[in-house]
C-alpha cells in the first residue's frame, strides 16, 4: 500500500498546487492527504480506485480549509499569486506542456470549482464520473463546469493571443 500511495505523490502534489496556488500550502495539503489516506488505508476496498480516493481526500481537505473563518491568509489572495514564481521540489515536479504554461495565468483566474474540474480532466485525464466522485458533485455539474471553463479559457487565451 505504501508503494501505491507514493506512486501518486507527484500527481497529488500537482493537484494540490492547482487548488491552493501556493507551494507551501500545496505541500501541507499533500502531506495531510497522505497522512489521512495512510490512517484510513484499510477502508479502501478497491486499490484500482486509489487515485480517485486520494484526490477526493485532498479536495475535501481543501474545502474544509476554505470554510475555516480564521486563516492566516485569505484564499482570494493566494489565487492572485503567480504559480510560476514558485519552485517545486525536484521529486514532485510535474512536467507540463507549453500549452499549459501559456494557459496557467488564465487558470489562476478561474473560480475554484472550475479550476478543479479543468485540472482533473485535462491533466489527470479523469473521466466525468471520476471527477464527480472526487469533487462529490453530479456528472451534469462536472459537464456544466467544464463547459464554462472551456468558454472562459477561450476568451482569456484569445485575449492573450491578441495582445502579442
Amino acid at each position: 500500500m505504501k508503494d501505491l500511495l507514493e506512486e501518486y505523490l507527484p500527481r497529488l502534489y500537482g493537484f494540490a498546487l492547482r487548488l491552493t496556488n501556493d507551494r507551501h500550502r500545496a505541500e501541507d495539503l499533500t502531506q495531510e492527504a497522505f497522512l489521512r489516506a495512510w490512517k484510513r488505508r484499510r477502508q479502501l476496498r478497491n486499490v484500482d480506485l486509489v487515485r480517485t480516493w486520494l484526490f477526493r481526500i485532498a479536495a475535501n481537505l481543501w474545502k474544509d480549509e476554505l470554510r475555516r473563518p480564521a486563516r492566516f491568509e485569505n484564499a482570494a489572495d493566494s489565487i492572485n499569486r503567480d504559480i510560476s514564481d514558485t519552485t517545486e521540489p525536484a521529486d514532485c515536479a510535474v512536467e507540463e506542456p507549453d500549452e499549459l504554461n501559456r494557459a496557467r495565468p488564465a487558470m489562476i483566474g478561474l473560480p475554484n470549482r472550475q479550476r478543479e474540474v479543468l485540472y482533473l480532466v485535462a491533466i489527470e485525464q479523469c473521466s466525468i464520473a471520476e471527477v464527480g466522485e472526487i469533487l462529490q458533485i453530479t456528472s451534469n455539474s462536472v459537464k456544466s463546469n467544464l463547459s464554462q471553463v472551456c468558454r472562459r479559457m477561450r476568451e482569456l487565451l484569445g485575449q492573450q493571443c491578441e495582445n502579442r
